[in-house]
């Protein structure tokens, strides 16, 4: 059965205002639809609400020709190279940048994009982690769609949210509860 969201090129914000006891409109947590989905798109209650809680969507159109346009493919293959270019699959990729970014790009218009397997290493600072690496390709698919959806997400996030954020992190966040 589907659910509030229907296929689509879009990302749709959903917002809760609650009318309890004595508050005009207190807003509250906001709740995400899934990259690619969108929600009924108007005012008035959803699945998501409960009783006394009215949902306000906020629907971005045309975010999928963004992330593939040649423009935005060409800077987060820039960001995407930055500490990278010593690597042999950022050099293999540099070599001839424009017509993967070009086949990349068609791949990524036609649907026919998959990405590629994660490489997992072990580090040992402060302890011992599994971290799985995406392949250069897929990082610059990444990038794009970051590039896309950050601006939207960013605004939207409480200032106390820290976690892969820029400028935040987990220290401001330790500082924050701290006091400091």
């Amino acid at each position: 059965m589907p659910g509030p969201c229907q296929e689509d090129d879009t990302v749709c914000i959903l917002r809760t205002r609650s009318h309890g006891e004595g508050r005009e409109g207190c807003w509250g947590q906001s709740r995400v639809c899934a990259p690619g989905l969108v929600a009924n798109g108007r005012t008035s209650r959803s699945v998501f609400s409960s009783p006394g809680v009215e949902s306000v969507a906020r629907t971005y159109r045309n975010l999928w020709p963004r992330v593939v346009s040649w423009e935005n493919l060409c800077a987060a293959y820039a960001r995407c190279r930055r500490r990278k270019r010593g690597k042999p699959e950022a050099a293999e990729f540099e070599f001839a940048w424009e017509s993967e970014l070009l086949r990349l790009q068609r791949e990524l218009r036609d649907g026919s994009y998959l990405p590629g397997p994660y490489r997992n290493f072990y580090i040992f600072e402060p302890k011992r982690r599994k971290i799985s690496a995406a392949p250069f390709r897929d990082r610059v698919v990444h990038h794009a769609v970051v590039r896309v959806l950050e601006p939207i997400y960013e605004r939207r996030f409480i200032d106390d949210s820290y976690a892969c954020r820029r400028h935040k992190g987990t220290r401001r966040g330790f500082g924050r509860r701290s006091g400091r």
